[in-house]
């Protein structure tokens, strides 16, 4: 009795990853600029970079759920900021009739943590802070299954980062529009 338990569930685990795996999986990666829209406490920052990848799955036509991971960062005066963390969201993409692309709209919320560095050392950090991302974009077919996707996001992180020798803590802000485009790999 134990082998046939152990034989049907090993069929409909097989089943599910199999069903799974011939859905539509889209594997992406985004190089961007980021334009920062606030400072950061009193550090006023500069422009920055940013790159993220993210793994999506149509759950159902022209709505995906995603994952991702990101990094940003942002020069000042006398410190460099970095951001990095996670984001989980969805997105609708929908045809734009008598056009051969479609439209993207994405909601996310971030999880997400701020250091501060001078030179090659981080002089503060601060705990995974709960934010959000808006975004908005275009997606290119270039193959059945390779897509680029311009877009522009909204980006809101508030964090308080403590520094490592005092119980010096700074409380700011992290809002940045984010310019870049995806390269999308579906299959």
């Amino acid at each position: 009795m134990k082998t046939k338990i152990t034989l049907i569930a090993t069929i409909l685990i097989l089943a599910f990853a199999t069903s799974a795996l011939a859905q539509s999986w889209t594997v992406e990666l985004r190089p961007a600029y980021q334009i920062t829209t606030a400072d950061f406490n009193d550090s006023e920052l500069d422009n920055g970079i940013g790159f993220d990848g993210r793994v999506a799955y149509r759950v159902m036509p022209h709505l995906d759920i995603f994952t991702g991971w990101s990094w940003s960062n942002f020069a000042s005066d006398d410190y460099d900021f970095e951001e990095t963390g996670y984001d989980f969201g969805t997105r609708f993409i929908h045809p734009i009739p008598g056009m051969k692309f479609s439209y993207l709209l994405e909601a996310a919320a971030t999880f997400k943590h701020v250091e501060v560095e001078s030179g090659d050392e981080i002089v503060a950090d601060s705990d995974h802070s709960l934010g959000y991302q808006f975004g908005a974009g275009l997606v290119f077919p270039l193959t059945s299954n390779l897509a680029i996707i311009p877009s522009l996001r909204y980006n809101a992180l508030n964090s308080e980062v403590k520094f490592d020798m005092s119980d010096v803590k700074i409380e700011g802000d992290l809002n940045y529009l984010s310019i870049g485009a995806n390269l999308a790999w579906k299959f």
